[in-house]
């Protein structure tokens, strides 16, 4: 085994401390940084599904037929990239929701608790991003459920 020389020695017990130092650091300078990150231009946002669901599979077809949802890994570079997934997803999840037999659902996207589709908003919120992902929200109200009880074909006499 080698000799550690009497600096090295000495040394020793101080690594960690500056070690735990740096990391201290590094999560304070992160927390400071604003939901977009600067060096790659990426917004961080977070979605939750607020729904009266009572079933899985219903859940799953909203998550899948959400923008939001589905390409959360995709980056987005602006607020308004964000805005337009938003907005595009009141009309895919009334339409998914339709495909399963709810035509009366009400369906609201809101981001920082402000409907998605209010320009003001957008405005705001892209001068001054928060420090944070931003929160978005998809609200479904079901409805009752239509079904289909009769169906009566006839052919041309």
């Amino acid at each position: 085994m080698r000799r550690l020389s009497r600096l090295t020695r000495s040394l020793m017990p101080v690594v960690p401390v500056l070690l735990a130092a740096m990391a201290a650091v590094s999560v304070s300078s992160a927390q400071d940084e604003p939901a977009t990150e600067a060096s790659s231009g990426l917004l961080a946002y977070e979605t939750t599904i607020n729904s009266d669901f009572d079933n899985d599979e219903s859940r799953a077809t909203v998550a899948s037929a959400s923008l939001l949802v589905s390409l959360k890994a995709e980056a987005l570079d602006s607020v308004g990239a964000l805005f337009e997934r938003a907005r595009k997803d009141q009309e895919r999840v009334r339409r998914a929701l339709n495909a399963l037999g709810y035509f009366a659902a009400q369906v609201t996207v809101t981001i920082e608790g402000k409907p998605a589709d209010d320009l003001e908003v957008q405005d705001t919120i892209s001068a001054e991003p928060p420090r944070r992902a931003i929160i978005t929200e998809i609200r479904i109200t079901r409805g009752p459920l239509f079904r289909l009880r009769n169906l009566d074909l006839q052919g041309i006499p």
